[in-house]
Order: structure tokens, then sequence, then C-alpha cells
């Protein structure tokens, strides 16, 4: 409780400090969202926690990995395995917890595993859309936790040539000997227009700081692995292409995004787990104005996931003869909804959503084929009065899922389990004056135990285990709430936020400490009991002068097991982040010349003992399950400069500048290695049109 006192005064003292500055309204702040409304908001008209990354903060921020890319942010963190693989984690809750959308289209990436990343690449969007908090109202069962929605580039329609922007990519990274290529085209002509986006990158093996090895200095805890991480190496590639018309009150486009993935996973016994991911997304959008500021919306897509793996063998190696797991996922969803203008002073959106997926296990018997389908309908309303904006959602979600393949003798129960939910949120924002906004929302989540939850029963190479599932596994309640207060000055903006999440039945994992006599793998089963969530998140922006400013920001999150008192599996560690950024004066060769500097902070943090996936890692002589705290240093410069007479965009970027040896809570290889060493980054974007 310290910590939250010294924030909240630390932030009452900023903004009592820059009280008497020259003041502007919240309102002149023009950056949308699309992604906590049905429509296009300010980001501080909602009573949700909302951060887009866009522009030259993704340039900095962005990775690879999705979790990564938005770990900077309060509240959020990231499942880590490699520079290539995180999961986002937002206010303690990740995997089945959090909505991962594309373009506002939900993924499904059999996200149950810690292990299995998003398939989406951050690098072909051209922005990030975060929300925290539960937003089951909008997006329906497993939106308990928050929405990340990945958006690509707007398409021009009407644009004066079939290829009116082009733009090349080039990057190497020195750590794994990272490389990656994008290009980006778009044009239109008349009432048409289109984009793509084209990337790859390659890596070999990462490398951690040069620490001695448990064998080689029998220190207790030090690591299995260090120096070149062998078996960590990928092959990702992503397409992302579009096409849009306009005629008159008619707009539609169609878009598609293709995503491939090999990769190298190493396990405790220095033997890899090979990877073959693919996820295909094709989703076609028409929205049509009549009568007087009515629009009709209807959205179709399909998804097709795949996941081919190999333990004790490379994904060099993997053919269609060695397979030990193949599962295949395709989703088909349809919404339609209908957007009606101001009555009373209330703008909203009500509509009908209907999902249907096929799961299909081909090899392994992880999870069985099963299919699931549901339907919902949805309400959402919008009062912006002089006073407060005020939001109100309401939602009703059927449920039906059930394993389909008797041949599949593995499986116990065959009976189909259905679940009716009712969802929905309020919250209001308070205009107390020009430059404080109180806000205040309490939302209702809810989640439907998963294929994984219900039916597990086999070796998860990826994570060195053996899993079992539950088929008497209630449905999950969150009572998610909160209250924030922000101070918009027009040098210093801060905020302040309290939540408290209350989850019924809360689904984990835990390990039975026993084994599994065919595999020698420890086996988890999955558990259920109440949960309770509470965190604080400070925010601090700080314009200096023209020349300087500061961006901070600090998590405070706890949690517990009702029944155990114990602390929640996968909790992510308190963490602080400071950046100082100085734009340079124009020269004739460089414009908006930057220089960033930053430290990342992550306070020590105890595994929850029998409850923490790897945590037999505290009980060995190598590796580590609970972890110490410790802070990284970065820096970067990034410039608009000149070549051949045309502008392009360089940057240079250094994380982990001391070469620091550490170990994140929420990195799977905390077990048996050290997180990444120092890595140089050099990027630079060229345009060619």
């Amino acid at each position: 409780m310290n910590q939250i006192k010294l924030i909240f005064f630390l932030l009452l003292f900023s903004n009592s400090l820059f009280a008497n500055q020259d003041k502007h309204s919240y309102s002149e702040i023009d950056r949308i969202t699309v992604t906590a409304s049905p429509f296009a908001t300010k980001v501080l008209d909602s009573a949700a926690a909302i951060k887009i990354l866009d522009g030259q903060e993704k340039s900095l921020k962005q990775t690879l990995s999705l979790g990564d890319s938005l770990a900077s942010y309060s509240g959020v963190s990231s499942i880590s395995t490699g520079s290539q693989s995180g999961k986002p984690v937002i206010r303690g809750l990740s995997g089945n917890r959090i909505k991962i959308l594309w373009n506002s289209v939900a993924q499904d990436f059999l996200q149950f595993g810690v292990r299995h990343p998003p398939g989406l690449t951050p690098v072909v969007a051209q922005r990030i859309e975060l929300v925290k908090g539960p937003m089951s109202v909008l997006y329906g069962a497993d939106a308990i936790g928050g929405v990340v929605n990945l958006i690509s580039s707007d398409i021009p329609i009407g644009a004066d040539n079939i290829i009116s922007d082009a733009n090349l990519g080039l990057s190497y990274q020195t750590n794994n000997s990272q490389k990656d290529y994008n290009m980006s085209l778009s044009g239109g002509s008349n009432r048409w227009g289109w984009n793509a986006a084209l990337t790859e990158s390659a890596a070999d093996n990462f490398k951690t700081p040069n620490t001695q090895s448990y064998y080689d200095s029998q220190t207790l805890n030090a690591p299995k692995f260090t120096g070149k991480i062998p078996f960590t190496d990928f092959n990702i590639k992503n397409a992302d292409v579009a096409i849009g018309y306009s005629a008159h009150h008619l707009n539609a486009d169609f878009r598609i995004n293709i995503w491939n993935n090999d990769q190298n996973f190493l396990q405790p016994n220095g033997l890899p787990t090979g990877q073959k991911l693919r996820n295909e997304n094709f989703a076609a959008n028409l929205n049509y104005e009549f009568l007087s500021e009515w629009s009709a919306n209807i959205k179709l897509s399909l998804q097709k996931n795949e996941r081919d793996a190999v333990t004790g063998a490379s994904y060099q190696q993997l053919t269609e003869y060695n397979k030990d797991l193949a599962i295949s996922l395709e989703r088909k969803q349809a919404t339609i909804s209908l957007n009606h203008p101001q009555v009373h002073g209330w703008k909203g959106q009500f509509g009908t959503e209907l999902v249907s997926k096929n799961q299909n296990t081909s090899i392994g018997t992880l999870v069985p084929d099963a299919d699931y389908n549901s339907k919902a309908i949805f309400l959402y309303e919008v009062l912006d009065s002089d006073l407060y904006i005020a939001e109100f959602g309401a939602r009703y979600d059927s449920i039906k899922q059930q394993a389909i393949n008797k041949e599949q003798a593995w499986v116990n129960d065959f009976t189909e389990h259905q679940w009716q939910a009712l969802s929905g949120s309020i919250g209001i924002t308070w205009k107390l004056d020009n430059q404080w906004l109180l806000m205040n929302r309490i939302a209702r989540g809810f989640r439907a135990p998963s294929i994984f939850d219900l039916y597990a029963n086999g070796v998860h190479g990826g994570v060195a285990a053996y899993q079992i599932g539950n088929p008497e596994l209630k449905e999950e309640y969150s009572l998610n709430k909160e209250i924030g207060l922000t101070y918009l000055g027009n040098k210093l903006g801060s905020t302040i936020t309290y939540f408290h999440n209350k989850i019924d039945d809360y689904i984990y994992q835990a390990n039975s400490l026993s084994f599994d006599h065919n595999s020698s793998l420890p086996i988890y089963v999955q558990k259920q009991n109440n949960a309770t969530i509470d965190g604080v998140e400070a925010e601090l922006n700080w314009k200096i002068n023209e020349k300087t400013s500061v961006e901070a920001n600090y998590t405070w999150i706890n949690s517990e097991l009702a029944q155990t008192t114990e602390e929640l599996p996968m909790m992510p560690a308190d963490s602080g982040y400071i950046a100082v950024n100085y734009l340079f004066d124009n020269t004739k060769l460089t414009k908006n010349l930057q220089l960033n500097a930053n430290y990342s902070f992550y306070a020590d943090k105890q595994s929850a003992g029998a409850y923490e996936p790897f945590s037999q890692y505290d009980d060995l002589p190598f590796g580590t399950a609970s972890t110490k705290s410790y802070g990284l240093f970065g820096i970067s410069a990034s410039a608009d400069s000149l070549l051949l007479d045309k502008p392009f965009f360089i940057q240079l970027k250094i994380d982990n500048l001391f070469d620091k040896s550490y170990r994140n809570f929420l990195d799977t290889y905390k077990g048996y290695t050290l997180g990444m060493g120092r890595n140089v980054r050099l990027s630079v974007s060229i345009p060619l049109v």
C-alpha cells in the first residue's frame, strides 16, 4: 500500500505544480479509437482505459512479438518465449481471457498454450489499439481481460494513381542476426482503392549475456544454457492485402491476411520443439447509410489456423511423417449491426453475431476434434452531455460446444456443453472542468471453458508437460470495477487508475506433483476457484519544453485465489517505465532527429507454488520459477533524412544497453536460460514512389 500512496502523492503533486500553466480542453485531443466503441470516438471520451500505438512511437516500440510491442504501457506485460513469441497480458489476464482482433475480427490461435503466439505481425498493422478491462459487451466470451486490435492501413479510395505510394523497409539486429524486410504499396482510381503490406523476418539463435552456466560454475540457480541459445531460430512471413469501394451511401472492403511462422523452441533437455504455424484471415465488410444518419453494417469473416509440431526435432526437420501434433481450426463469423442517430441525446448500435468453429486434431491427443457454435445479440449506447459522457452496453450469448469424434477413444466426454451468459458495462466520464476527467466503469464479462480446458489429455511438447482437462468446469464470470482520474494541461498529462476484478470460477492449471509414466513429464490438471485481481496504474506525460518530453508509468498488481489465499499463476511482476525524448533542430540533411533514452524496471516475483507453470524450477539446482528484480536501459535515435533527393527514415535502437543478465517472470525460458542480451537494431524505410 505504500507504493499506492507514493503514486497518488507524485501525481497529485505534479498536477498541482503545473495547474497554472496554459490550459486547453481535453476535446482538442483528436486521436480516435474504434475498439472500445462502435463509433469513431476520441480516446479520452471513453470510460474504458485505452491506448493507441501508432506513428513514430510504433516504429520505436514494435517488435515481432505483439506482447513485447505493448509491454511499455501500464497494466500490460508479455508472456514470451524468445524474441518472436509474445502473448499480451492485460491486468494479469492472458490467453483465452484476452481478445486479439485483426481489423475488429476476433482471432483464434489455440491460445490455451502459454507459448502459442498470435498469428499476426505488428509490423503490417498501421496502428494497434489496446483496451484494458472487460469488453465482453462488444466482443463476447474471452474478452474479460481486455482487447488488442491490429488495424491495417487505410484504403486510399479515389487516389490519383494505381500505385500512389510505395515504401521499402529493411532492418538488421545484431543479437540473433535477424533480418527484416517489408514493403507497403497502395493506390486507387475513381471509387476504388487498394493497399498491401508484405514482410519477412528470419533470425538465428539469440544470445544471452556472457554468464557461466550451472554446469560450469556449480552456482545454485545459475542457468542451464548461456551464450548462444540453440534452437531459438525462426522465419516469419506475413502479407496483408485489401481492396475497397465507395459509392454514394455505400462503402465496402475485402481484406486478406496470411501469416506463416516456422520456429524452434528449446526444451529443458537441450532438444528442440519444431513448429510450423499458419494463420489465414479473409474478411468482407459492407456499410450502407440510409434514412437520416442511420447505417447498417455487415461483416463476414473466415479464419483458418494450423499448428504442426514435433518434439525432439527442429522445424527444418519437420515432415508429414514425424509430426507428433497436428491441429487445425476453422472459424466463421457473421455480424450484422445497425447504428442509429441521436435519440434524446443517446447514440447507439444494436445487432447480432453468429460464430461457428470446427477444430480438428489429426495427430496427437492434446485436444480432440470439436465443434463450437454461438449466437449473440448486443446493444451499446452513448450519451455525450456538457457535464459527462455516459456509456451503457448489454449482451446475451448462447454457446454450444462438443467433442465430436468418437474414434478418439481417449476422450471421456462427448456430451454437448451449453452456456448462456448476460454481460454488460456501465461507464461515466465526468467532465470536472477543461483539465480534469473522472472515469468510472463497471463491466461484467464471461468466459466459457475452452476445448482444451474440458478435454485436454496428452503431451504438450511446447511446454514440456502432460496436460489433463476437466469436463466438469463451469463458465467464468468477472465483475470489474475501476475508477480513474485524468489531468490534462498544456504540457502535462497524468492518469491514475484503480481496478478491482472479481472472477468467479477462475480456471487455471495446477501441477499435480506427479509424472506421466510414458513421457516422464509433470502432469498438470485444470482446476477452478474464485479469484480477485487488484491493481493501480499510474501514467505521466510531460512536455518539458519544445524539445524535451518525458513518458513514465508504474503498475502495481495483486491477486488471490479465494480458497487457498495463494496468488494466481502467470501474474506479472510490478513494473515501471520511463523514457526521455529529445528533438534536435532540423538541418539540411536531417529532419525530426530524435534521441530516446528509456529504463524499464521489474520488481522481484515469487511463483504461486504448485499452481504456477514451470514451478518445478524453484526446486531444481539450475534455473528458477521465482525471479529477482532488475532494470534494463535502452536508447534509440531516429531521423528523416535525404537519399538521392528522396526522404527516408532511419532508426538505430539498442536494447539491454549494458548487457545485463536477467530473467523476466513471464519468460517461459526462465527455468533454464536468461533473457536476451544486448541487441542493436538498425532500420531504414525508403519511399519508392
